[in-house]
């Protein structure tokens, strides 16, 4: 039972270009709503499963061959980045540094703010 979420009327679809794809499942082990799963050593995709896509896009964002397309929702290969190499990655203690020195300051205006923003 695939599902609008709601901000799509429609339903996402999963598109998988087997000539890309080496079956690595990770795709299927990301995928939350699970219409994509492993099984003999390829990747299937079953929108009656569970949820059926969602649209969330992790699925196209793991995929390391760039295999993977949601159809339905404002989502392409260009709305990913690639995940830095491990080497250059910060570690939990930068990573904590980091956000505890984070600091954001507002300051507001005193008038109302229009009903469509």
């Amino acid at each position: 039972m695939a599902i609008p979420t709601a901000r799509h009327s429609e339903t996402a679809t999963v598109r998988i270009d087997y000539e890309k794809c080496k079956a690595c499942g990770l795709c299927a082990k990301v995928c939350k709503g699970a219409p994509l799963y492993l099984e003999n050593d390829k990747v299937w995709v079953d929108q009656t499963r569970y949820f059926g896509c969602i649209g969330c896009g992790h699925c196209a964002a793991v995929c390391p061959t760039g295999a993977i397309v949601v159809e339905g929702r404002e989502i392409s290969q260009t709305s990913f980045m690639d995940i830095p190499a491990k080497e250059t990655r910060a570690e939990n203690e930068e990573l904590m540094a980091l956000m505890l020195a984070r600091r954001s300051i507002r300051e507001f205006e005193e008038r109302e703010v229009e009903q469509k923003k």
